[in-house]
């Protein structure tokens, strides 16, 4: 019904003990973990198949790791966690995909969680998130597009990251029509103008450039070309 891949890796590091954190005015300050991880590993296993059974495809992936190989997504090449303890571990769960509903209907999905312990300064982390967002062609031109996010995120300590809430909720809507040369769902090159509303039920706000609000709306351009 599909076909299966094996991943693994193997990391190692050195001045393991070194951490590079940012103050409250923002400069780089390098401070010592006695109990930071030198080695790591992830494992993975990735199911490719139909779009849950209908026209198109879907991945599935699960994925663990310890120390600098925590990050679920550290089965990528290159990728591994920054200051991580030797006990940090990961489980990562993902499925995601694009199926062709009709002919003018495009529709991709994603579906994600992940659980550490011991990780980015935090006993314990669980986040998960469902996307949908599907893609209506006009003509050959030009097709409009429409998003929807639900995520969460629970912290054991939330007011280490400025958070006010153990389990905070985030979700977003856009809408994008796009002018591509190709109006296929991965049709490139692109112009994507897009509106996008999120809201968070954390009275601290997203922080950083949208401060302590807790809703922003966003507009903007974006352009995509791919080689």
């Amino acid at each position: 019904g599909g076909s299966l891949t094996l991943a693994g890796k193997f990391d190692t590091q050195a001045n393991a003990d070194i951490t590079k954190t940012k103050d409250e005015e923002g400069n780089w300050v390098e401070s010592k973990n006695s109990n930071a991880a030198e080695t790591g590993f992830g494992v993975g296993v990735i199911y490719n198949t139909k779009f849950y059974g209908m026209n198109g495809w879907a991945q599935h992936a699960v994925a663990y790791g310890t120390g600098i190989g925590a990050n679920a997504k550290g089965l990528n090449f290159g990728q591994w966690v920054d200051g991580a303890d030797e006990d940090a571990k990961t489980f990562f769960f993902s499925s995601y995909g694009m199926g062709n509903l009709t002919d003018k209907i495009q529709l991709g999905t994603e579906v994600t969680f992940m659980s550490g312990d011991t990780l980015y300064g935090q006993e314990s982390l669980q986040r998960g998130g469902i996307s949908l967002r599907p893609s209506f062609k006009v003509n050959d031109n030009f097709r409009f597009e429409l998003g929807a996010t639900v995520g969460m995120q629970t912290l054991d300590n939330p007011g280490a990251w400025g958070k006010s809430e153990d389990t905070e909720i985030r979700i977003g809507v856009s809408a994008a029509p796009t002018f591509t040369i190709n109006s296929d769902y991965y049709g490139r090159p692109q112009i994507q103008p897009f509106v996008t509303y999120f809201t968070t039920n954390d009275k601290s706000g997203f922080g950083g450039e949208y401060g302590d609000d807790d809703s922003a709306v966003v507009f903007g351009v974006k352009g995509e070309v791919w080689f």
